[in-house]
């Protein structure tokens, strides 16, 4: 990285992945650094639909969205950008679609997961009507706005003392040393 700077950590990609683990680092106290080939935040990072999906997660990938949920709302409000605890909405337009829906409510719990009727899903949502047996909402799904989300997340952790190495490509490592 040109003049020898010494980091606790290192992040190589400022992608929405890269820009998680430099702010965990950085909450820890560590001294970070992250390195973008690029000059900017690019790629599927702020191309996304900016859907998070808490609640149709399983095993261990709902214990870390479940703890996601959160970093997104506070990162929200520290950073910046739009988000919404909007929930997600699945339409169900065959039986056997909401037998599956009926099983998975059964299993979470109305915390997590709450069934509608036929009635209560068209109410909600503008969807052709057609076919729809019935649905299913999750409240605890977020939206955050993609094109804004990772872009105002470096800007924050560059404010907050994280070193952003724009333009500049990591060729190799070493043991403590990136080239």
């Amino acid at each position: 990285m040109g003049n020898h700077h010494s980091y606790d950590v290192v992040v190589v990609g400022a992608g929405i992945v890269g820009l998680a683990h430099a702010y965990h680092a950085h909450q820890r106290g560590l001294s970070v650094a992250v390195v973008d080939h690029a000059d900017g935040v690019v790629g599927a990072s702020v191309q996304n639909f900016g859907h998070a999906c808490i609640t149709a997660q399983s095993g261990v990938a709902r214990d870390y969205a479940r703890n996601g949920r959160q970093h997104w709302l506070d990162l929200s409000r520290k950073a910046g950008f739009w988000s919404a605890e909007s929930g997600t909405f699945c339409v169900a337009r065959h039986d056997d679609e909401l037998a599956v829906m009926g099983e998975f409510a059964a299993m979470r719990g109305d915390d997590e997961v709450r069934l509608l009727s036929r009635e209560q899903i068209l109410e909600q949502i503008p969807v052709v009507s057609s076919g729809v047996t019935g649905g299913m909402y999750l409240p605890n799904d977020l939206q955050v706005d993609p094109r804004t989300a990772a872009p105002s997340i470096a800007r924050w952790l560059a404010g907050e003392g994280v070193d952003f190495h724009w333009r500049t490509a990591a060729s190799g490592f070493e043991p403590g040393v990136v080239h």
